[in-house]
């Protein structure tokens, strides 16, 4: 395990969460991660109860209107049943919606966790102003991390975009070649528009400084927590945050996320970075038959 007091704090988190038994991440809960990696996350609240959700302090959060999200472990496709509410900063709203949610989690028979009040992050809705970012422990080239449209573009990807333009597709270990990291954005659809390289947006919407931190910020955790770290019992499988929107201010803020923990171990026995530009198209195939279990529709654009 790298020595980085940023790595120590989440391994302690993680821990008592496997400890418990726990499999998946609330979403709070994986923001709290990523704050520790640097990144900026939205103001969120959690609400385990109705008592909790009419004393929260509304105040903290910016604006005059919040997103409300039904948190189950049952319920990962919460937004086409209506389990994503942007309402008035208020606490009748707030009621209101958490009462919304104990119905629909009656109706389908499942347990309500809890709430999630989350800050209503403003952006731009161009297409390529969602992102998705990922890491998985991939059996065959161990931990990668993957940069690509996210939200609604995910569709993209899977009707209209040529070969090549798609997914970043890149080694953990292979992200701190900042040279060939950027080749590799470069060659993709949304990097040039959003760092100002193109005709279509000649000033930049985002540093391309930033999208290196993030990606060394996820391979710095694929790394330290692969099925290979023999140094910590912990394994982060996969996280996922979809979408990760581009804000005015030229920042990257996630707007929901999925995230899985275990305790498996492995040899480390997978080939190089080359070998992926040799078999792209069947892992690419791969990562999408994956993501389809997270539709659209799933994911809240806050």
């Amino acid at each position: 395990m790298e020595n980085d007091s940023r790595i120590k704090r989440i391994e302690s988190s993680l821990l008592k969460k496997l400890k418990a038994g726990r499999e998946w991440l609330l979403e709070h809960e994986i923001y709290e991660i990523m704050e520790i990696m640097g990144f900026r996350v939205p103001t969120v609240m959690f609400a385990e109860g109705l008592e909790e959700a009419g004393s929260l302090d509304l105040e903290a959060f910016p604006g005059n209107r919040v997103v409300c999200k039904l948190i189950s472990k049952k319920l990962m496709h919460r937004f086409e049943y209506g389990g994503v509410r942007f309402v008035e900063k208020s606490a009748e709203s707030i009621l209101e919606a958490y009462k919304a949610f104990e119905w629909i989690c009656f109706e389908l028979g499942i347990e309500l966790d809890g709430m999630l009040v989350a800050e209503r992050i403003e952006a731009n809705t161009q297409i390529q102003n969602e992102l998705l970012l990922s890491l998985r422990q991939d059996s065959s080239f161990g931990p990668v991390v993957f940069l690509g449209l996210g939200g609604t573009g995910t569709e993209v990807y899977k009707q209209y975009m040529q070969e090549g333009k798609d997914l970043l597709i890149r080694t953990a270990d292979s992200i701190s070649d900042y040279e060939g990291t950027e080749r590799a954005l470069n060659a993709k659809l949304y990097y040039p528009i959003i760092t100002g390289k193109t005709r279509i947006k000649p000033e930049p919407e985002l540093e391309g400084q930033k999208i290196h931190e993030v990606l060394e910020a996820f391979a710095l955790l694929a790394r330290n927590f692969s099925p290979f770290a023999l140094t910590t019992p912990l394994t982060i499988e996969e996280i996922e945050v979809n979408p990760v929107k581009v804000t005015p201010d030229g920042d990257l803020v996630p707007v929901d996320a999925i995230m899985r923990i275990s305790d498996t171990k492995s040899d480390p026995l997978y080939p190089p970075q080359e070998s992926i530009k040799r078999t792209k198209p069947a892992l690419i195939v791969t990562i999408w038959d994956q993501i389809s279990r997270f539709p659209p529709s799933s994911w809240a654009a806050v």
